[in-house]
């Protein structure tokens, strides 16, 4: 039995020389350093102080913890089970309020796989230049800053980007402005575009008081050609007066040597909804502004001409500013076991504020005649409609006109559309395609002309169907119905 347990002892022993042991400071003190006559125990005062074997892992740790840069807690101790390596001093910062005082508080820890190595005293540790500036910790064993990924210099205040320098003046404070050509460095690196302005005053009666040049630093501005704007002076004693001012920046040292004149276009602005209520400004790398919708309807069904008004479903609309031109187009996609289908129509375009109305879909000319003024030649749908616009529902891809009048005859001539039957037309959209030609109607003993038209651009239903009147026309049945299906398409909603 002894012989036994010496032999479990023996064993325990060899394992532990092959694992390794090294011995540690022991001891911990909270007390502050320096701040009672025994204070210099674990602290600095390390003779006699107590060691302990450290085996699995082998190594020593020293913690201690700082508030505001002062040592306010020490711990010498075995390594802890995670502590496998030595380490190099790892510091974590928190700040927490303590009545109306902000309080940083440090907590560093160190690993070493030598005997007695965490042996640093509280006097041999160093600190360190600003604090860090903020951007790292300070390795107090060293006296060291560590400093954060993107941050260098011995208090980490430089982040890797250059001063930028511009010249810098003001007519308002020294004339002379415009003929300045020396530069200087900016306050600071976050300071990384150089800008101009040019400002003219004028009176109420438009006429040119003064214009006031600067240049100088920015660290906001991102306008990449002349962007101009009006405002009020400040100067409440100058009421009626009003100012232009037009600005630029640019990005590399000195280059601000230009007086903006708003020669140059400006960044865009594009709309955010259908009616262009509300309009944004564009970053200088956007220079289109975009239109998506997606609705779902019902596909055209042949033979169907009139009283049909598709039902849709708005599914999605997004309008704004892109760096990229899109192919203006609408495309669909087949509902499996009917005839419904899911559009997405797109476009691009570089005008402000045109990314309204529906993408790839025509604006066009929406007014039936009435008969009344017709009579009295006074028929603005006849002879002077209003300016095209955005149809009601997005599936209307056709820009449409019905022009009928009595005796086969459509011509400009009002005396000729007099003889107890009225001229009319019906100008508007559609879902459909009707056609381009002239044709005789029969209605009881009198024959009557009527000509149509579809397009595909903005306003291209203008005009009256009188001159397309092909050589031979066919006879065929009255079209109330197919006026009925154009109105019904155009006006309900």
């Amino acid at each position: 039995m002894n012989f036994l347990l010496t032999s479990v002892v023996m064993a325990l022993s060899i394992v532990h020389l092959a694992q390794g042991q090294v011995n540690c400071y022991s001891c911990n003190d909270n007390n502050g350093f320096g701040n009672t006559p025994f204070s210099d125990y674990c602290y600095n005062n390390l003779t006699g102080r107590s060691r302990a074997s450290c085996s699995a892992p082998n190594t020593c740790r020293l913690q201690f913890v700082t508030e505001d840069g002062l040592i306010q807690e020490i711990y010498r101790t075995c390594g802890n089970p995670g502590d496998t390596t030595a380490q190099a001093l790892q510091c974590t910062t928190s700040l927490a309020t303590f009545s109306s005082n902000p309080v940083e508080t440090t907590t560093c820890t160190s690993v070493c796989a030598s005997s007695d190595c965490n042996n640093q005293l509280a006097t041999s540790l160093m600190a360190c230049a600003s604090g860090c500036s903020g951007n790292g910790f300070c390795d107090y064993l060293s006296g060291s800053c560590v400093c954060n990924t993107g941050f260098s210099g011995a208090d980490c205040s430089n982040d890797g980007r250059t001063i930028r320098s511009c010249v810098q003046c003001d007519d308002a404070v020294s004339s002379g402005c415009p003929a300045t050509l020396t530069t200087a460095a900016c306050p600071d690196s976050t300071y990384d575009q150089c800008t101009a302005s040019r400002t003219t005053l004028y009176d109420a009666n438009g006429a040119m008081v003064r214009t006031v040049v600067t240049r100088g630093c920015s660290s906001s501005s991102s306008v990449r050609n002349d962007e101009c704007t009006y405002s009020t002076p400040a100067d409440t004693t100058l009421d009626g007066y009003f100012e232009y001012t037009c600005t630029r920046s640019c990005t590399t040292n000195g280059c601000n040597t230009f007086t903006p004149q708003g020669t140059t276009p400006g960044p865009l602005y594009c709309c955010t909804d259908r009616s262009c209520g509300t309009r944004i400004r564009c970053p200088i790398d956007q220079g289109y502004c975009y239109s998506t919708v997606v609705y779902r309807s019902s596909a055209s069904q042949t033979g169907v001409t009139h009283n049909e008004v598709q039902g849709y479903e708005l599914v999605s609309e997004e309008r704004g500013c892109r760096s990229a031109a899109l192919t203006s187009q609408c495309a669909d996609i087949q509902l499996d076991g009917s005839n419904g289908i899911v559009t997405t129509c797109q476009e691009t375009c570089q005008t402000h504020g045109c990314n309204d109305g529906w993408p790839n879909r025509p604006r066009c000319l929406q007014c039936v005649s009435s008969p009344s003024t017709v009579a009295s030649g006074s028929d603005s749908c006849l002879y002077n409609p209003e300016e095209a616009s955005d149809c009601s529902r997005p599936y209307h891809q056709y820009c449409v006109y019905i022009d009928q009048g009595r005796s086969g005859r459509l011509t400009s001539n009002l005396a000729d559309n007099r003889g107890g039957y009225s001229r009319s037309i019906v100008r508007g959209c559609s879902a459909t395609d009707i056609g381009t030609q002239c044709r005789d109607i029969q209605n009881v003993d009198t024959t009557f002309q009527q000509c149509n038209k579809t397009c595909t651009a903005d306003g291209c239903n203008h005009g009256m169907g009188g001159s397309s009147r092909p050589a031979t026309s066919l006879v065929v049945l009255f079209v109330t119905s197919l006026l009925t299906y154009v109105t019904q398409s155009t006006f309900s909603h």
